[in-house]
């Protein structure tokens, strides 16, 4: 898959998760944005509901005013009350009752209420609905307005009666709610203004056909509702204190706004969940709009990027196809759009330029190579003329009864040939102590009873593998430099143990020991060698030469890397060199 197409593809997958997450915060919002307004709305229909409600009952209370306020009205009601007995007085009471019934009998009254009624205890009824069809009952049914306690207890102040049937008609007895007041006196009686239930509802103006009112007194009774089904005592009991609030009432979840008129009404307008829900609706369709477009504006763009970005990586592919090793040299020029792209042709430049210096480094290798297997079939040609030399000084010693000379004739050869022998770097330890041996053996034919050495060395190192001609290349060292001046003997000490999982070498001699001059030199020699070959392990051994401790530490270190513990001391009488590594698992390596 190109990187064009994972990178559009990555792109689009980052942009659909964006665009879910931006479209379902938008839905939310738009969601909760819907609710708010929602809750608004239905917030100001209860407020104006309400206000309706107090703009039906202020006339009834200022037409209770009215008529109490008239002294004429006043002193009619007071004499109707309390008649005075007898037939003289007869005219003085129908004229009384004539100007009650002038006082409730005004256009504005038969225009406005659907009736006023002005009643006492002693069973006087004047209506402002006395003509047909609407007769009026002329006398009083007190069991039939129980709430004429409450109306006592107000004294004087005005009561709402909620929903209830007129008690006033003859032929017809609609839905009506009253106002009633007691005239302050005794005996004096009541004053009830009505209008209709059919009457809230004209007046009540919803602002949507979805929504439902309900209309209670301050007691929780009823005084009207638009509501097709519903417990009515539920909804009241369901009141809270907030004035717009969600609640569930026989299964249905609904959201109530809650108003209080000034005359102690409570107005509900409530709306079903399921009826915000589906006006909610459009937000789903806007929300996938503008999710798609979104998403379709992004990927065009994406697209467009990419490829534009890109660019230079297809130029600088095209380029690395055509690399070929004649043009290792030459100089890549590729359009670059930013830093990071013209870091990445730098580093490809560099990396050319890298691979050109290898390439002409492995050819010097290969020329190295051909001189050193040029220079190995020259080494081996030395040694055969020098072994065919000592078999004759040899025979030439059996010829004269010199078994001294056969002997160090066949030491010598035994040494050269392990020594020069090429096809073998490595050596068990034990066979660097026979090597040893035969060193040792030359090296008392020359000093004689002067030179004593000693060998102890743990069987255990037997099988160890190190390079070969370490250990006679230290005890070669000792000799000559360590006994240089020396006219005593000269001791000889190689020893080997296992401490920790390691083994240990140690070569001692009793000598004249190495100046702190000389033994830092060789420190400084030693560290410099493990550097270069840190540095250049390929080709160090050919450098290095000599067969010096330097090329000892080399060779060492070449073997076991950090793990070597290679050191050169001073002791009280001569010096101590210590080799030491860790025991090897696997002993059967190729030597």
């Amino acid at each position: 898959m190109r990187f064009q197409t994972k990178m559009s593809i990555t792109y689009a997958v980052f942009i659909l998760l964006v665009g879910v997450v931006i479209s379902f915060i938008y839905y939310r919002y738009s969601v909760s944005q819907y609710r708010q307004t929602e809750e608004k709305n239905l917030e100001i229909a209860a407020q104006q509901a309400a206000s309706q409600i107090d703009e039906l009952i202020k006339p009834m209370e200022m037409r209770t005013q009215y008529i109490l306020s008239d002294p004429k009205i006043l002193e009619g009601i007071r004499f109707l009350a309390s008649p005075p007995l007898g037939e003289a007085n007869a005219g003085y009471l129908e004229n009384a009752r004539s100007t009650v019934q002038a006082g409730v009998l005004l256009d504005y009254v038969m225009n406005s209420f659907y009736r006023v009624v002005l009643f006492n205890q002693g069973g006087e009824v004047i209506s402002s609905r006395a003509a047909p069809p609407e007769l009026t009952q002329t006398t009083v049914d007190f069991e039939r307005m129980p709430w004429l306690s409450d109306v006592d207890a107000a004294k004087g102040k005005p009561v709402l009666v909620g929903s209830h049937e007129d008690t006033w008609g003859l032929r017809s007895r609609p839905e009506v709610f009253s106002l009633i007041r007691a005239i302050q006196g005794r005996g004096m009686g009541y004053i009830e203004v009505q209008r209709t239930v059919a009457s809230v509802a004209e007046a009540i103006a919803l602002p949507k056909e979805t929504l439902d009112v309900m209309v209670f007194l301050s007691n929780g009774e009823l005084l009207y509702t638009n509501a097709q089904s519903g417990n009515a005592v539920a909804y009241y009991d369901a009141l809270q204190e907030e004035a717009v609030f969600e609640t569930e009432i026989g299964g249905k979840a609904e959201l109530i706004a809650v108003s209080y008129s000034a005359y102690g009404a409570v107005v509900m307008v409530m709306e079903s969940m399921s009826e915000i829900q589906s006006g909610s609706g459009y937000i789903v369709s806007i929300t996938v709009g503008i999710t798609a477009i979104f998403c379709f504006i992004s990927m065009a763009f994406v697209v467009l990027a990419s490829r534009f970005l890109t660019r230079p990586l297809r130029e600088l592919r095209n380029v690395m196809g055509q690399t070929r090793l004649e043009t290792l040299g030459n100089e890549i020029t590729v359009t670059m759009s930013n830093n990071e792209l013209e870091a990445l042709r730098i580093s490809y430049q560099n990396v050319l330029e890298r691979l050109r210096e290898s390439i002409i480094k492995e050819k010097q290798a290969t020329i190295l190579q051909l001189q050193a297997q040029f220079d190995l079939l020259q080494a081996q040609v030395n040694p055969h003329f020098l072994y065919n030399v000592l078999n004759v000084i040899s025979q030439r010693g059996a010829e004269n009864d010199d078994e001294v000379i056969c002997d160090l004739c066949t030491s010598l050869a035994s040494m050269l040939r392990y020594s020069t022998n090429t096809k073998q770097r490595y050596a068990t330890i034990e066979q660097e102590l026979r090597y040893l041996e035969q060193y040792f053996y030359l090296l008392k034919s020359r000093y004689k009873h002067k030179l004593s050495y000693s060998i102890d060395i743990h069987a255990g190192l037997y099988d160890q593998i190190i390079p070969k001609i370490v250990l006679q290349q230290i005890v070669e060292n000792c000799v000559n430099h360590g006994f240089a001046n020396a006219v005593d003997d000269m001791r000889v000490q190689i020893s080997g143990y296992i401490n920790d999982n390691r083994w240990v070498l140690l070569v001692r001699d009793n000598g004249q020991g190495i100046s702190e001059a000389q033994l830092d030199e060789i420190r400084e020699r030693i560290a410099e060698v493990k550097a270069r070959i840190v540095r250049e392990r390929a080709q160090v051994e050919l450098e290095i030469g000599g067969m010096g401790l330097s090329n000892t530490y080399a060779r060492l270190y070449l073997k076991f890397g950090d793990d070597l513990n290679f050191e050169i001391r001073n002791r009280e009488n001569g010096v101590e060199v210590t080799i030491s590594a860790t025991i090897a698992e696997d002993r059967n390596e190729d030597v």
